[in-house]
């Protein structure tokens, strides 16, 4: 029957979310590679991965690099009777050695990823299992990576071959030409130009129609020909004159290329990060496509002392509970090689905190009723262009008759115009804005809602004219001023909490601050406030109560009613009510402010020359953080504070500061930090406390942006790496064009070959006589000209690669200097990150040979050494005589008496020139020694030997 009938295919889900499902969808491949597992205990077989996707998930790897946490506590397990644990420097030793927190175990990548190309596979100690036996870790790990030949070394001949496109079969048999490589170049840094600053804008990429008839294409195909438009280069290798192939327009390379500016993005914010205390803030929102989003921002301490907040991504989660958000926070800390033993500081839910007065106030009846008339003021008013416009013409008016009333206050930037404010959702000072806006534009307001009742004998002119009675009420009034007065003192809070260098001890002065106002505005204010609603009444004909008089519930029977007059409503029900409820809000979520901890961290205040510091508090702070302070810790620092506060409050330099942040500063500008390290840490720790997560909060207002009603199909990959560009645009502006088509061109096989160019990325100076410092050089005159190499050489910011060997390169047996070196910048360094540099013995010239390796290099199994023929072998007079006698002795074909003249002319160059590659590194190590030695001073016996056995080496060579 199958001959007839075709066979149904399986629809089981488990197929499709099945990694090594061999008809994987784009999607979920993209799916994957978002979701790889960091931790290599944790890690999915390589195996069980589809092979038409292996390749994809081992450049993600590779690119990622290894899992090192280096800050990580490593665990410590009884082995032999003693307590042994993975040691740090390891990683120093081998390169692409991991170690998972989650199995205590060290893996090495390479093998993870390749060795099941392989036939001799081996055991699963470094690649599933996981190896646990410290040891004898070093030996294990010299025996797994073995010689040349070893698995070990051909997974990482494969991977540098996987990720260097000029070692694929497909750049051999399609050889370019180098003006075709130059063309790609251009296209590709075109492409990218174009994808920078659309990025940076925040502005869509596609079209809605990209076809050739389209009059518009879109911004990233627009954009591109307005560069191909005003450049005669780019427009000889872009868009219609690019290969049909190779255009680099299409859907995918715009989301490869967003991808790597990603990445790299957040890679330079992690390297800053580096081995720093920090801690996390995370909130969620819901974008316009109605998904849960997490934000996530890291807060630490940077060189200079200063507080910074870098986003580090937006991750979809389908719940919001507890565990679900941990579970999304521990996949990031894992992709990003972070360890949780250096967070100090977590912040959630900022928006509670942020609008918590406001709907705390709304707990009291009245307040709420009184902002439910406030929005709808708002709404009504500004609901239509027309509303809009007339109020903006009656405000005018209104402006104009104070000024000719000659009441008018004049000056830069007031009387702008202006409508009313709508208040926000997380932010309090939103409130306070709205407010403002009434009272300011009252008159026009009460127009508006007088024209609309007028002119539209509608629906809407039965609200608006319930709007117009109710706010032209002294009950209106009076909670107007109110909350006003409320939110005005909160206000300064609110805009604090909202910087992004806020510490917590400054956070917490500004609470002690607003609720010291608040109790004072309670006890003294109330007379004050009636005054001020009082006249704002008699000013727009309002009817105002008297005080005294029995207050009248309207709408209501005065039968069974409550006596009360209305200074008591007004006093009681209403002020005191209201701001008891701010101040109990406030004690609630800014408990800590009487906690232990924080009356410790008052005490690094520099206010008024150090008046908070205390000695006692300050260690017991330190005793908070048990895993960052021993207890000879404690010692030190007891008598470190000593000496620190003399120090601080004797120098001028420290007198004028405000907050712990401005101390951080200026001890790291003033070296104070190396002199004071646990003082310094100190400060650091309370400094990345976070205050609020407002920071968080901005980057769903900058989602708005990227992900807006036109674009509310962004996938989650799409919308994460746009946001990360688009909010941290000052850091992406650092990341050179090379650097990120380079990684472009790592992420998978490009039918384009991009030539790599040193030039625009590291320098390699060799010869100037020019030196450093004055240590690099020995006898002799200083030369001034050195000064200018090294105003050159800090100007921009040049590296040292260093060295290996003796010190100096060049040498007249009277005169030693380190003339010749490679520098380079910080780009190039992250490129060729294993790049070193060896100084070889002087032989033939005055200068050092010097060997620059870029990645590091095998050591060659001798015993495994190929077969050479020697070029000093022709001046021997006996080498034909020798050849003809075994060529005519040897029988078969010509390669076969080829390779039979292999193990005699061994034996013949032993006999006859004896072990010359001994001697020659014999020499040369001899050699070394000798100059090395004269890099500490001359010494007469040393340079005649340096002499002789340098005549020898070239005798030998000869």
């Amino acid at each position: 029957m199958e001959r007839f009938f075709k066979r149904k295919l399986s629809t089981d889900s488990s197929s499709l979310s099945n990694p090594g499902s061999s008809n994987a969808r784009p999607i979920e491949v993209d799916e994957i590679l978002a979701n790889l597992q960091a931790d290599p205990g944790l890690r999915t077989r390589m195996a069980d991965y589809s092979h038409n996707i292996r390749d994809e998930i081992r450049r993600a790897y590779l690119q990622k690099g290894p899992c090192q946490p280096r800050s990580y506590k490593f665990s410590q397990t009884n082995q032999s009777g003693i307590n042994r644990r993975f040691i740090a420097h390891w990683f120093d030793d081998h390169d692409w050695l991991e170690y998972s927190i989650a199995k205590d175990a060290a893996f090495y990548l390479h093998c993870y990823l390749f060795k099941s190309n392989f036939d001799q596979v081996g055991g699963d100690a470094f690649t599933g299992v996981g190896f646990n036996n410290w040891k004898k870790a070093k030996e294990r790990f010299n025996l797994h990576v073995g010689p040349v030949g070893s698995v070990h070394n051909q997974a990482r001949e494969v991977a540098y071959n996987l990720m260097h496109q000029t070692t694929h079969i497909e750049t051999i048999v399609i050889k370019q030409t180098s003006q075709a490589r130059t063309a790609y170049r251009t296209c590709l840094n075109a492409s990218l130009k174009c994808t920078r600053y659309l990025l940076r804008q925040g502005l869509s990429f596609r079209g809605h129609d990209e076809s050739a008839q389209s009059s518009n294409k879109g911004n990233y195909l627009e954009l591109l020909q307005f560069l191909a438009d005003y450049d005669e280069k780019v427009k000889a290798v872009v868009l219609e004159t690019a290969p049909g192939n190779l255009k680099l327009i299409a859907p995918s390379i715009q989301k490869d290329l967003v991808n790597s500016c990603a990445k790299e993005t957040i890679d330079l914010i992690l390297s800053d990060v580096k081995d720093r205390y920090f801690s996390i803030m995370v909130d969620e929102a819901r974008d316009v496509s109605i998904k849960e989003q997490m934000a996530m921002v890291l807060r630490y301490v940077n060189d200079k002392g200063q507080i910074i907040e870098r986003f580090v991504g937006v991750q979809h989660v389908t719940d919001t509970t507890s565990s679900a958000l941990k579970e999304a926070i521990d996949e990031f800390f894992s992709s990003a090689n972070l360890s949780f033993s250096k967070l100090r500081g977590q912040g959630y839910d900022g928006a509670s905190n942020m609008r918590a007065l406001v709907v705390v106030a709304k707990k009291n009846i009245d307040v709420n009723s009184f902002f439910t008339t406030a929005n709808s003021l708002v709404n009504v008013v500004g609901a239509s262009c027309k509303h809009r416009d007339v109020l903006r013409a009656q405000y005018q008016e209104e402006l104009v008759r104070a000024f000719e009333d000659d009441c008018l206050i004049t000056g830069w930037g007031l009387n702008q115009e202006t409508t009313l404010k709508h208040a926000g959702d997380t932010r309090w000072n939103s409130h306070y804005g709205t407010l403002i806006s009434i009272i300011s534009m009252f008159p026009s307001v009460v127009n508006v809602l007088q024209m609309i009742v007028d002119d539209n004998p509608n629906d809407s002119s039965g609200e608006s004219y319930k709007l117009w009675r109710e706010i032209q009420s002294f009950e209106f009034v009076f909670h107007l001023f109110v909350m006003k007065a409320i939110l005005g003192i909160t206000n300064t809070l609110s805009l604090a909490l909202q910087k992004k260098d806020q510490d917590i001890v400054s956070a917490m002065s500004l609470v002690k601050t607003c609720k010291e106002n608040l109790q004072l505005m309670r006890d003294n204010e109330f007379e004050e406030l009636v005054e001020q609603a009082s006249s704002f009444c008699y000013e727009h004909d309002i009817i105002v109560p008297t005080m005294d008089e029995e207050y009248v519930i309207p709408g209501r029977s005065r039968r069974n009613a409550l006596m009360k007059t209305n200074y008591h409503r007004y006093r009681v029900e209403i002020f005191i009510h209201v701001i008891d409820g701010q101040l109990a809000e406030l004690n609630d979520r800014f408990n800590e402010v009487s906690t232990e901890l924080l009356t410790c961290l008052a005490c690094l205040s520099p206010k008024n020359n150090f008046v908070a510091f205390d000695k006692r508090k300050l260690v017991r702070l330190a005793q908070f953080y048990p895993y960052d302070f021993s207890d000879r810790d404690l010692l030190m620092l007891e008598d470190q504070l000593g000496v620190y506060v003399h120090h601080m409050r004797s120098s001028s330099d420290f007198s004028q500061l405000e907050g712990i942040s401005s101390l951080a500063e200026k001890m790291v500008e003033k070296g104070m930090h190396e002199i004071f390290p646990f003082v310094y840490l100190l400060l650091t720790l309370a400094l990345v406390l976070p205050v609020a997560t407002a920071s968080v909060e901005r980057a769903f207002s900058a989602m708005n942006i990227i992900k807006n009603p036109l674009r509310n199909r962004m996938g989650d990959q799409w919308l994460n790496d746009s946001l990360i560009v688009y909010i941290e645009r000052d850091v992406f502006a650092c990341i050179d064009n090379e650097i990120i088509m380079q990684r472009f061109q790592n992420m998978k096989t490009r039918r384009g070959q991009l030539t790599f160019t040193l030039s625009p990325l590291g320098y390699i100076i060799l010869d100037p006589p020019l030196i450093l410092s004055v240590d690099e050089k020995l006898g002799g005159v200083s030369s001034g000209r050195s000064k200018g190499f090294k105003d050159w050489f800090d100007s921009h910011e040049m590296l040292d690669l260093g060295f290996a060997g003796p010190k100096f390169t060049w040498s007249n047996k009277r005169v030693l200097e380190r003339l010749d070196r490679a520098i380079c910048n910080v780009k190039w360094r992250r490129l060729f990150s294993d790049a070193n540099v060896r100084h070889l013995p002087r032989t033939k010239s005055y200068h050092s040979p010097i060997k620059i390796c870029l990645q590091s290099c095998f050591k060659a199994d001798p015993l495994k050494r190929p077969f050479r023929f020697e070029a000093m072998w022709l001046k021997h007079e006996s080498l034909d005589d020798f050849i003809y006698e075994i060529w005519d002795k040897s029988a078969g074909s010509t390669m076969g008496k080829t390779l039979k003249l292999v193990e005699p002319l061994k034996t013949w160059n032993i006999q006859v020139f004896g072990h010359l590659r001994q001697k020659k590194t014999r020499l040369l190590t001899r050699i070394h020694g000798i100059q090395q030695a004269l890099c500490k001073g001359p010494n007469e016996f040393l340079s005649n030997l340096e002499g002789c056995l340098t005549a020898e080496f070239n005798n030998v060579l000869d």
